[in-house]
């Protein structure tokens, strides 16, 4: 029975052991073991590419663990504190598996993103775990698949060789020429098994040595390499420096720019840019604001600028659930500040981008309707802004807020009445949607 007041008690009588790794009290309509209001959210919001099992916690999995039943799969120790949940003494769960990802990533629409252990994990293991998702019946582990109930293979096209390699807190060899060796070891074995994949390499980009001594290499094999970057953390504690930190927040945005193209530089042209983790640093310790929403903007903004004249092929939001986008309490979900931004960008998604920069992006689809979002970053001034040009505005809606404090989110408004006249002013720290 639902009841916030309750206590669980276990009893027994006579001698006897008990042993608990975890208890999770779940709703009975779960799906696979998370909460299906959650679920419901990020198929809502738009996600296109789950990466998983990390980021960090990639550096602790071994993914054959997954096989055994779910009671049976020991808590993984990490190897640094950061790397997985911190308020647990180091200690993560191991309540997911490869089955249970692939099932997530078919419910909400998203393509998996796997990320192999090659410190871990063999690379004959992690050809099996390629195997494991992508081979019939007539291989070893395709066939262990299907007998576990999943017929069809996975096809899962996109693989991490590891997480953030390059910076030191990862198990394995940091060093650019070592760690290419090793994800050449392991991205030729899983190639073996599945020729067609799309491989991302590793390493601390942007950086020349790396580059050289691990992007060009691995060329022939991972057409992608990782590149991670989040921004400034506002410490909002003293009143009167509110407006610095919040501007000095959305100053890493030309940062995140300058960085991706500086990565362009020093690589190959074949070779793409996987921005595969990105946020505001530390928004997994504290609450939302909109500080990080207009900065989720403006970055999403300008990988859509980006994208194209950079090479950056793949972006993921570090990441959804509350840690970004997703507000995930006991009785219900909500959508941060973040997660309605990425909600609203979404509306650009399978769009032919028409102009793209950090305060706008407009995009046609295939119905010649247009579709445009303008941020007005300022702290405290209004943005003037005229659309005439595009005849009559069909839907306006205006994301504001009287605060950027945390806690804080965008208070959504229909304003389709005052753009009838085809200008308006954007109040501070506001987002605007238009379509036409």
């Amino acid at each position: 029975a639902a009841d916030r007041d309750a206590d669980l008690l276990i009893q027994w009588e006579g001698e006897g052991s008990v042993c608990f790794g975890a208890l999770s009290l779940l709703p009975k309509d779960h799906f696979r073991g998370m909460r299906r209001d959650v679920v419901e959210k990020m198929a809502e919001i738009g996600i296109k590419v789950l990466r998983w099992p990390g980021g960090n916690f990639a550096g602790e999995y071994s993914w054959m663990d997954g096989l055994l039943p779910v009671d049976m799969r020991a808590p993984f120790q990490s190897f640094l504190g950061l790397e997985t949940q911190p308020h647990s003494m180091g200690y993560d769960y191991h309540e997911i598996n490869t089955d249970d990802f692939i099932a997530l990533c078919r419910e909400i629409g998203a393509e998996p993103f796997i990320t192999i252990n090659p410190c871990w994990n063999t690379p004959e293991e992690n050809a099996a775990w390629v195997e494991y998702c992508n081979g019939d019946r007539s291989t070893k582990y395709g066939r262990l698949r299907a007998e576990r109930g999943y017929e069809e293979p996975y096809h899962v096209q996109l693989w991490s060789l590891g997480n953030e390699f390059g910076y030191g807190h990862m198990e394995g060899d940091n060093s650019p020429s070592g760690y290419c060796q090793t994800a050449l070891e392991n991205g030729k074995k899983m190639l073996e098994v599945s020729h067609n994949l799309s491989l991302c390499s590793s390493g601390p980009y942007p950086s020349k040595e790396w580059a050289e001594l691990s992007a060009r290499p691995l060329s022939g094999i991972a057409q992608m390499i990782s590149q991670h970057y989040y921004g400034y953390d506002p410490s909002y504690t003293d009143i009167s420096t509110i407006e610095q930190e919040y501007n000095r927040c959305l100053a890493s945005i030309p940062r995140m720019r300058a960085l991706i193209r500086e990565s362009r530089r020093w690589l190959e042209p074949n070779v793409s840019i996987s921005l595969d983790e990105w946020n505001v640093w530390y928004a997994w310790y504290r609450p939302s604001s909109v500080t990080d929403g207009i900065y989720a903007a403006l970055a999403m903004h300008l990988l859509m600028e980006e994208a194209e004249k950079s090479g950056v092929a793949l972006a993921c939001h570090f990441q959804a659930v509350n840690e970004g986008m997703l507000c995930v309490e006991p009785e219900g979900v909500s959508l941060t500040a973040q997660g309605q931004m990425f909600s609203l960008m979404n509306r650009h998604a399978g769009n032919r981008v028409c102009s793209a920069s950090q305060e706008a992006v407009v995009t046609v689809d295939r119905e010649n309707a247009v579709t445009a979002t303008l941020v007005n970053a300022s702290f405290c001034r209004e943005k003037p802004v005229d659309f005439s040009q595009y005849g009559p505005c069909r839907e306006a809606i205006l994301y504001t807020s009287s605060t950027v404090l945390p806690p804080s989110a965008f208070e959504k408004r229909d304003i389709l009445e005052q753009a009838r006249n085809g200008s308006l002013c954007m109040p501070p720290h506001s987002v605007l949607l238009l379509r036409f």
